[in-house]
């Protein structure tokens, strides 16, 4: 069967040879409209008013005439209707689509822009896999490239771990060992001020260690071998520190149980401390805070430079008395002015075992005298046989107000014996935090009538009031 011969069965041409002319005398071609998409092999197609029906086509002409089709053909093409013989249509078939070639080209360029697209990210995610006596590397660069300009994101795998880097500066960290861990860098640098976080064994860190969060579990026994009590916590601390190239001041935040805790110990603790470099002695911030919290007992202890404040709750009979005691403490309303609490009564401010007070002596006050309640008590005794005596005691008043108005400037002390034979006085220079003497207070002589021997009394302390 030749072509010719197919398609008279296909479209129903019968009687026909290869060498009939009639063939080519009765094929006619119209333009037409798709009204429906093509599916199964055929598709509805409106033609122009001049198509003469046949007359089992006969009311379709409106809604368009279903005909085979050889192409993909959408709703709203333009098509090429091939019609075979004269007179009315007969065997249409539709042998064209205008819109094809269009969708066709479309689709090729789209998958072309896709093909391009894969490309350009296979060629972007290119890598090189290598090794050298650092470990294995990870590079966009081929090593040769890489030894040459250490440039580029790349990472590097050995037993140790993983760095991701930027050229030769760390990015992230991976750590294995004892103590594994993650460390983010800055990327500008892998020193330790260059690290803004870790996580690790030890605890969160950021900023280099400037601020830390620590957790561990402790397991420690109490009482004697006979008694024991085991006791298993969760420690918490917190620790934030500033530095510069002279000194660092940390902060602890604490929290866990403490050595004799069956007994009411504290559950937190915060401690502030400073740390001086060596290379600048003149430096003299030395600061020292430290708080503790003890529910059990309801008490809380405040240290300051070494020196204690001690806040403790006592019930007594069904009701709750709070005790407040301290070598020296103070609460102060900087607003109005007012010191509440100070040095407390009685604290020795200075002690010696005697000093005649000459030019040359300074007596340094622990505390200073604006701290005090009332003032200062200067405690003088007999000086005989080049010996501090333990009798004729004389004590002298010093408001706090002599500093507040008149800091560093001298004051009078008369002393005497109870019989007027051993009269003497004392020249002074008080200041807030220190007293110095004078070159009188050791001479002799006789004036108006009157003996003195300056040198025959010592000053022995200094007391806060």
């Amino acid at each position: 069967m030749d072509l010719f011969d197919l398609s008279s069965a296909l479209f129903g041409r019968k009687g026909m040879d290869s060498d009939s002319v009639e063939y080519e005398e009765t094929t006619r071609t119209y333009v037409g409209t798709a009204t429906s998409d093509s599916a199964d092999g055929s598709v509805y197609v409106e033609l122009s008013e001049d198509v003469t029906m046949p007359d089992e086509y006969e009311g379709e002409h409106g809604m368009g005439v279903e005909m085979p089709t050889v192409p993909g053909v959408s709703e709203g093409d333009e098509v090429l209707v091939t019609v075979f013989g004269s007179g009315a249509m007969k065997s249409p078939v539709v042998t064209g689509n205008a819109g094809e070639g269009d969708r066709q080209n479309a689709a090729i360029a789209a998958a072309h822009a896709i093909a391009n697209a894969a490309q350009a990210v296979a060629e972007a995610v290119n890598q090189h896999f290598w090794h050298d006596t650092n470990g294995a590397h990870v590079t966009e660069a081929t090593q040769e490239e890489w030894e040459q300009s250490h440039s580029g994101p790349n990472s590097l795998w050995n037993s140790l771990g993983m760095l991701f880097r930027d050229g030769l500066n760390n990015l992230l960290a991976l750590v294995g060992g004892s103590n594994p861990g993650v460390a983010i860098y800055d990327g500008l640098g892998n020193a330790a001020e260059n690290v803004v976080a870790t996580f690790d064994g030890d605890g969160i860190g950021l900023v280099g260690g400037a601020f830390r969060l620590t957790s561990e579990r402790v397991t420690e026994e109490y009482g004697d071998e006979n008694n024991p009590t085991t006791m298993t916590e969760i420690r918490s601390t917190i620790n934030t520190e500033a530095s510069n190239d002279s000194y660092a001041t940390r902060c602890f935040l604490r929290s866990g149980l403490t050595e004799g805790d069956a007994a009411g110990g504290g559950v937190w603790e915060l401690v502030s401390e400073t740390d001086i470099n060596p290379e600048f002695p003149t430096d003299t911030k030395n600061a020292s805070v430290e708080v503790g919290s003890d529910p059990w007992g309801s008490s809380v202890r405040l240290v300051a430079d070494s020196q204690e404040l001690h806040l403790h709750k006592h019930p007594i009979d069904g009701k709750d008395y709070f005790d407040l005691h301290s070598e020296v403490f103070m609460i102060t309303d900087y607003h109005n002015g007012v010191c509440v609490w100070s040095t407390a009564p009685g604290t020795v401010l200075w002690s010696s075992g005697g000093w005649h007070m000459a030019a040359n002596h300074t007596a340094n006050l622990a505390y200073n005298v604006s701290t005090c309640p009332t003032g200062i008590v200067l405690h003088f005794q007999p000086y005989t046989s080049s010996t501090t005596q333990n009798y004729n005691h004389i004590y002298y008043f010093v408001p706090k107000e002599h500093v507040a108005s008149y800091n560093g400037t001298g004051v009078v002390v008369q002393l005497g014996n109870p019989n007027f034979s051993n009269m003497a006085s004392k020249y002074l220079y008080i200041s807030n935090d220190h007293i110095t003497g004078h070159a009188n207070n050791t001479a002799t002589g006789t004036n108006s009538g009157i003996s003195y021997n300056n040198a025959a009394w010592v000053m022995t302390q200094v007391i806060a009031v």
